[in-house]
């Protein structure tokens, strides 16, 4: 499991989209939420990874802190919502497949 906020125009987070969508090691895409904002929620990463599965008193807390402090509450809640429900294993699998993607893209580079 895997969830991602994308921001800027709308035109051109549609093209990243696509792109995802026809990707073959993307499966079952939902679209949580699309909205407008007046300002980017996430004005300083440009692509940050948080594999945190919540399973000791108080993680929620720590995850929830880690997120941008311009951040809206109803987005924190979704991504604390969601990274509750990871278990251990299923955050092993995304870091591992996070690890072979910037490997790939290393390669890429490389090339």
């Amino acid at each position: 499991s895997f969830m991602q906020l994308l921001e800027g125009e709308g035109t051109a987070v549609l093209d990243v989209m696509r792109h995802i969508e026809r990707d073959p090691r993307h499966s079952g895409i939902t679209y949580i939420r699309q909205d407008t904002r007046e300002k980017r929620e996430c004005p300083d990463w440009s692509m940050r990874s948080l594999i945190t599965p919540m399973t000791g008193i108080g993680s929620a807390k720590v995850f929830t802190g880690s997120l941008p402090l311009q951040m809206e509450l109803d987005t924190k809640i979704l991504f604390t919502s969601f990274a509750s429900s990871l278990t251990a294993d299923e955050a092993a699998r995304h870091a591992e497949n996070e690890r072979q993607m910037l490997q790939e893209s290393g390669e890429a580079q490389n090339d």
